[in-house]
């Protein structure tokens, strides 16, 4: 009895052995004998190749994807700077735009500290307004602004032009009849007050 145990158990041993030789798939398993070899499946040879490249394609959209997306946020960035500053690059030839060319400056003279006798003011007519200022080293330097109401040409090359000051004086430049480098002031707006409202003090001239 104890023999046929043993020869049975020998056999269920030597069948578990043999077993284990082959693996399911056609590859060998693994085997402390020297003769043997590993082999894998198609499916776990590809596998780790696939899973490599795919990694490899992650890294690369990512980091492309990263550094274009800051690229875009820089931009951004730049933009609303902008935006906020406006006046970085605004040109300044718009507001100043000069509706009567050239400066001119008051028939009323005034004596500086050193002695020397200048016009009162300078004068420019643009789309802001008639800038009252001075001349310094040779550069118009605004002091102040009067709004202008209205604004018309008249015949040849003359202008009129009606404004009113910060303290409400509406006063008008009319442009000589006789010299179309002198524009008449009157300190009205009524044409038929002219006469009465004629300041030859408030005259100007046009200086360049």
């Amino acid at each position: 009895m104890k023999k046929v145990l043993i020869a049975t158990l020998s056999a269920v041993m030597a069948l578990g052995m043999a077993g284990c030789a082959t693996s399911p798939e056609g590859g060998a398993a693994l085997s402390n004998s020297p003769d043997t070899s590993v082999v894998l499946t198609e499916e776990q040879v590809d596998k780790p190749l696939g899973g490599g490249q795919d990694s490899l394609g992650d890294g690369l959209g990512n980091g492309a994807g990263d550094n274009l997306g800051g690229q875009g946020d820089n931009q951004g960035q730049t933009d609303l700077v902008a935006s906020e500053n406006p006046d970085a690059n605004k040109n300044a030839a718009s507001s100043d735009f000069e509706m009567i060319p050239g400066t001119w400056q008051t028939a009323s003279m005034i004596s500086n500290p050193d002695g020397t006798v200048v016009p009162s003011h300078y004068i420019k007519f643009t789309e802001t307004g008639i800038k009252y200022g001075q001349m310094k080293d040779g550069a118009f330097v605004e002091e102040y602004t009067d709004k202008i109401t209205k604004f018309d040409k008249t015949e040849g090359d003359g202008f009129i032009v009606q404004a009113e000051s910060s303290n409400g004086i509406k006063y008008t430049y009319k442009t000589s009849a006789s010299d179309v480098n002198t524009m008449e002031y009157y300190e009205t707006w009524t044409e038929s007050e002219y006469s009465e409202k004629y300041s030859a003090s408030g005259s100007i001239t046009k200086s360049n």
